[in-house]
């Protein structure tokens, strides 16, 4: 197992892309999808053939302790009421929290601020401090500042309540029709054989069955959710899609993928 770090995870993805299928594969997020489009367009997504999604990651909207509102829906009337003014850190421009901040706002009618941190911890420590008024990020990055007292998470992105965060409602149990689910799913170079495809993907499918998996990911509040190599594969056809359009609307779009 290598940790291959750098340029938003371009390094690595150039190297898995460069490898034998058979012999190399590699844990991606929905990222893998963005970089090709944020300034890394020395890759494409075709140069990957999804075997597996394992998990399903998502957001949540977190506030200082003592922001004025205690509801998704309160922080909606004070942002509607402060037109331009209410400010929405994340872990920067064109990355994944931000665009789930646009699209949040595009569907809740919200006029807000987007600030852009590099990383999530430093917008959760900005938002604790009263440097920004709100953050979105993965619910995990703002645990342990929750657990302070520092920072109180208003609603989560998902479908359904998180087990490690049981008393934080949905976004959709606030009246939105909005979800920003995030896979993270294993790949490997383009080229494999479709055998070997569908026997890595069994080995995954097996392997997110385990006892000890499971535990592992409930314990840091990440839902599994288990795609074959078809369904995946459809999916992250779909999101390549639906991100080059909208980070080009955004004015965010800066590169084309590899031809």
């Amino acid at each position: 197992v290598a940790n291959i770090s750098g340029a938003s995870g371009s390094i690595a993805a150039q190297k898995i892309a460069s490898m034998d299928p058979a012999y190399a594969i590699s844990l991606y997020s929905k990222s893998l999808v963005l970089i090709q489009y944020t300034g890394y367009g020395q890759i494409s997504i075709s140069d990957f053939t999804p075997v597996a999604q394992i998990v399903e990651d998502t957001a949540a909207l977190s506030v200082a302790s003592d922001a004025p509102y205690n509801t998704l829906n309160e922080f909606i009337d004070y942002v509607r009421s402060h037109p331009g003014e209410v400010t929405i850190a994340n872990g920067g421009a064109g990355a994944l929290w931000h665009l789930c901040a646009e699209q949040l706002a595009k569907v809740a009618n919200l006029d807000v601020k987007h600030i852009p941190y590099p990383g999530g911890a430093p917008a959760v420590v900005a938002t604790a401090s009263h440097e920004v008024d709100s953050v979105i990020v993965n619910p995990a990055e703002t645990r342990s500042l929750i657990e302070t007292g520092d920072i109180k998470m208003l609603a989560v992105m998902s479908d359904k309540r998180l087990p490690a965060f049981p008393d934080v409602p949905t976004v959709l149990e606030s009246g939105l029709d909005f979800t920003f689910p995030v896979w993270r799913g294993i790949f490997t170079a383009a080229g494999g054989s479709e055998e070997t495809i569908e026997q890595l993907s069994d080995y995954i499918r097996q392997a997110t069955e385990s006892e000890s998996f499971i535990k592992f990911m409930e314990s840091n509040g990440i839902n599994i959710r288990y795609r074959g190599p078809k369904e995946f594969a459809e999916l992250v056809g779909k999101e390549d899609k639906l991100y080059s359009e909208l980070l080009e609307d955004l004015g965010l779009k800066i590169s084309e993928p590899k031809k």
